[in-house]
């Protein structure tokens, strides 16, 4: 039978996590699956673990960095390492039951000439209430940024993989760029298990998890900036816009959320989104801070005044600046949009 499907397992350090979320994902018993993990040098006992699956199940590989490569390096060898015609990632410590996986192998089976299918996460809100097909073009691709910064379940067509756009160093975003890429010329999936991937839930905080000082939106918003130079002229003024509301807002939700962890490391992050040129001159990042912010009761007062001040501030230095009056113009014409981001 045909190899169709590498289940990419990239891990580091995280036994425990494997221990559980593991004998789980490979229940499934068909031969056309094969799973892949890609150990970044942990001394954990993770390659004892594995090697008792693979003297059991031959489908199960097992590859071992000598040293730590960074996460992007550790998925991109989990690729070059992988045989089926198209190839999924699932973290370490994500839980996948084995319908999961046999449906998707139905949606490759029928899409096949699609290039992307982004799954719907157990606990995330649904797009569509049922699989949908995303014409390429415009459409994939901003479906595309929207809903692959999340790579638990993101399954391409190998053949379809701009490989020479996958980052590789000083990036934690390279699933982004090549979904968007790929959706320019390609359809895209987005697919509705009956039995969704759960997205480990470990009580991590934010202060634990390895992200730079802007948890990564510039780097998205390089992305998006980036890639709407292969579209229209016409049309990249109103998607900058449009697919930027949607990341300031998830940005502003993981500055709240870091607020009632640490209030320091909260209000420094918001410091350090605003020190961004595009972020500080955009009327829909800072219509956004006043209202999910400045207006958050569960905010200290003298909190909320201090990033008021930040909001005044940036609003003087974005009036010499075209990006103001061109998101400006854009909140006017798509004020019901932006309020929805609100909520």
């Amino acid at each position: 039978m045909k190899l169709l499907l590498s289940v990419l397992i990239p891990t580091y350090k995280r036994l425990e996590r494997l221990k559980k979320t593991f004998p789980l994902l490979i229940k499934d018993p068909s031969n056309e699956i094969e799973f892949i993990v890609i150990d970044n040098a942990s001394e954990d006992g993770t390659e004892s673990f594995i090697n008792d699956f693979i003297n059991k199940d031959k489908r199960v590989r097992y590859f071992k960095n000598p040293v730590n490569i960074g996460p992007n390096r550790n998925i991109y060898r989990g690729f070059l390492e992988s045989k089926g015609d198209w190839f999924t990632i699932i973290p370490d410590d994500d839980f996948v039951e084995n319908f999961f996986l046999r449906e998707l192998l139905l949606t490759i089976k029928t899409n096949q000439n699609c290039g992307l299918i982004i799954p719907y996460l157990e606990n995330n809100s649904k797009v569509f209430e049922k699989t949908t097909i995303i014409k390429k073009g415009i459409k994939a691709l901003t479906f595309s940024y929207k809903n692959s910064s999340a790579i638990t379940g993101l399954t391409f067509k190998k053949n379809a993989i701009l490989e020479k756009e996958w980052f590789l160093d000083g990036f934690i975003y390279p699933q982004v760029k090549l979904a968007v890429d790929l959706s320019l010329m390609n359809d895209v999936v987005w697919f509705v298990s009956k039995k969704p991937i759960k997205v480990g839930e470990w009580g991590d905080k934010y202060s634990s998890l390895e992200r730079p000082s802007d948890f990564g939106i510039f780097e998205q918003l390089a992305i998006l900036i980036e890639v709407l130079k292969k579209t229209k002229k016409s049309e990249r003024t109103n998607l900058r816009h449009s697919l930027s509301a949607g990341l300031f807002s998830w940005a502003i939700t993981t500055g709240t959320g870091m607020y009632l962890e640490n209030k320091s490391n909260a209000l420094l992050f918001f410091k350090i989104l605003l020190g961004n040129k595009f972020i500080n001159s955009s009327c829909i990042f800072l219509g956004l801070l006043f209202y999910k912010v400045v207006l958050n009761k569960q905010i200290l007062f003298l909190h909320r005044i201090k990033i008021l001040g930040y909001v005044s501030g940036s609003i003087l230095k974005a009036l010499f600046r075209s990006n103001f009056y061109s998101s400006l113009f854009y909140s006017l014409k798509e004020i019901k949009k932006i309020k929805q981001k609100t909520v």
